[in-house]
């Protein structure tokens, strides 16, 4: 039975690696040869995706009519503006490369020293002559986007195809891979999706989603927060290993700045799990997916290494506001601190030093916190851009899927199937917003 589940992963993926490059020559196909097939092909796409959300409108009384007209109303425009599409591939193109080239020369100013200060202001200057590349090109090749694309889906596809053949050939789940993950413009936006979809479930079905693999048990858990609020739209991550759960964050609301975006780099760490949960859903509204992971000896000492090296640079951060009650009906920066600290039961740190002394939400953020304690125990690869908790949801949900991962568990934690507790006439925080 085992070896079935283990075969069948690997025709899955190979399979779905063929149909990307398939998708990958077609386009380049059409930008080489006949336009007009990718003209007709897009156009044909929106289509069949307009007549599936409104059947599924009309039969399952999903609220998808939005997405249907919107879909039909992009198909006919494909039609009848053909030239639309590629203007706007090459806008999306450039823009995000420029975008990104800003976010990495910003990360660039806040580093100190070292490699990574090196690495950002390379790939901030690579990533604008990307940009203006794309922008001339567009001038005097209309394909440029196409060939973009088509570049994408080879890579993605081919990257697949390797992982399945060395899942064959060598039967260690803990073989490295390519990853190749979605732009981060549309991986931010997956913990949202992902929210929506679980609420959805827990009101309609009220049954409880598979969360283990036979017979195994984890050693360090990753949890991902989804969130309707604010910058926790995008999600945040943290990891939790031999009973401690560390959080990494901006949590020093006073040295919040450029727009809330840079600020003090803190961890939050705590010995109460559960606490820690009822805290994320009640005060947080936050959905919590939980993946576990199994590691080898080897691994488990690399994690603790990383950990240690990163205890070396912080030092306890125990402002005095946070053991006095905070004024009731006044507004205020140390609201979040004082109640992750009260009612998740854990200890605050700064960092003295250190790549994380500065949080910054595109650079020195929780996802390249929590990547740095687990090291080279996943493998996630961003060609162009950031790891994000969009990412990482992506990832970890995907490997839980395959059978021969590591990642042997998966837990949704949400205010359907979590007790968080009855509301309390003397809650201290009742005043604040």
């Amino acid at each position: 039975m085992k070896i079935q589940k283990r075969h069948i992963d690997i025709i899955t993926t190979f399979i779905s690696g063929l149909v990307l490059c398939i998708i990958g020559i077609i386009l380049l196909r059409s930008a080489v040869e006949n336009y007009s097939l990718f003209i007709y092909l897009s156009a044909t796409f929106l289509f069949i995706m307009s007549f599936v959300h409104l059947f599924k409108a009309i039969t399952k009384k999903h609220s998808d009519f939005f997405f249907s007209a919107i879909e039909l109303a992009g198909g006919i425009l494909i039609l009848t503006a053909p030239n639309l599409p590629l203007s706007m591939l090459s806008l999306i193109f450039g823009l995000y490369l420029l975008i990104t080239s800003i976010i990495y020369l910003i990360n660039f100013f806040l580093m100190k020293k070292g490699f990574t200060k090196t690495k950002s202001l390379l790939l901030s200057i690579i990533s604008f002559a990307l940009s203006v590349f794309i922008y001339i090109m567009y001038h005097t090749d209309r394909f440029i986007s196409v060939y973009i694309m088509a570049t994408y889906f080879l890579i993605w596809g081919i990257s697949l195809m390797l992982n399945s053949l060395i899942d064959l050939l060598f039967k260690n789940a803990n073989n490295p891979k390519i990853r190749v993950c979605l732009p981060a413009g549309i991986d931010c936006l997956i913990p949202n999706m992902w929210l929506n979809r679980v609420n959805k479930y827990y009101r309609e079905q009220k049954e409880e989603i598979e969360v283990k693999k036979e017979n195994q048990e984890h050693d360090l858990e990753v949890f991902i927060h989804a969130s309707h609020n604010g910058f926790n739209t995008f999600g945040h991550v943290d990891v939790l290993f031999e009973g401690t759960l560390y959080s990494y964050g901006n949590y020093d609301g006073r040295s919040e700045r450029f727009f809330s975006m840079i600020g003090d780099g803190v961890v939050f760490k705590t010995q109460d799990r559960e606490a820690y949960i009822r805290f994320c859903l009640k005060r947080c509204k936050k959905t919590l997916f939980v993946f576990g992971l199994k590691l080898t000896e080897e691994q488990k000492e690399s994690v603790k290494k990383h950990i240690e090296k990163l205890n070396q640079d912080m030092v306890l951060w125990d402002p005095d506001f946070i053991h006095d009650p905070l004024k009731k009906g006044a507004p205020s920066i140390d609201l979040h601190v004082h109640q992750i600290f009260h009612e998740a039961k854990g200890t605050l740190y700064k960092f003295k030093k250190g790549t994380f002394k500065t949080y910054y939400v595109f650079g020195n953020n929780c996802v390249r916190f929590v990547d740095t304690i687990i090291g080279k125990n996943i493998d996630i690869i961003k060609l162009v851009g950031f790891i994000t908790p969009g990412t990482y949801l992506d990832y970890f949900d995907g490997e839980f899927n395959r059978f021969s991962s590591n990642v042997v568990s998966r837990e949704i934690y949400s205010i359907y199937n979590y007790d968080i507790g009855e509301e309390d006439e003397n809650d201290p925080y009742k005043d604040f917003d």
